[in-house]
């Protein structure tokens, strides 16, 4: 029996990292995941049968799609236009536009 080669287990890992993603993802978007809910590291990490790295790089990924926020958890968001910013933050970036 040939032995797998370190590019064949690195594509399986990416293949996988990617069903993960898009399930996750899936239950974000059909609400089957509520905003505002924990969805905790160590959990997700039981549930696919991963590392806890690999889940926080699937859920880094779906913070950068705007799916969930992260704080001390990830967060699924509730879809539509992204919040206003504080007028605070807009005095700042008008000042350091200005300077």
């Amino acid at each position: 029996m040939p032995k797998a080669s370190k590019t064949d287990s690195k594509r399986r890992g990416a293949e996988r990292d990617d069903a993960i993603y898009r399930a996750i993802a899936d239950a974000v978007v059909e609400h089957r995941l509520k905003p505002g809910a924990r969805l905790r590291e160590d959990a997700l990490a039981e549930v696919f049968g991963v590392s806890r790295t690999g889940i926080r790089k699937i859920l880094q990924r779906l913070a950068l799609e705007q799916l969930v926020t992260l704080t001390r958890a990830a967060v699924p968001v509730s879809p539509g236009p992204p919040p206003p910013r504080p007028a605070r933050s807009l005095r700042r970036a008008v000042w350091w536009s200005a300077a």
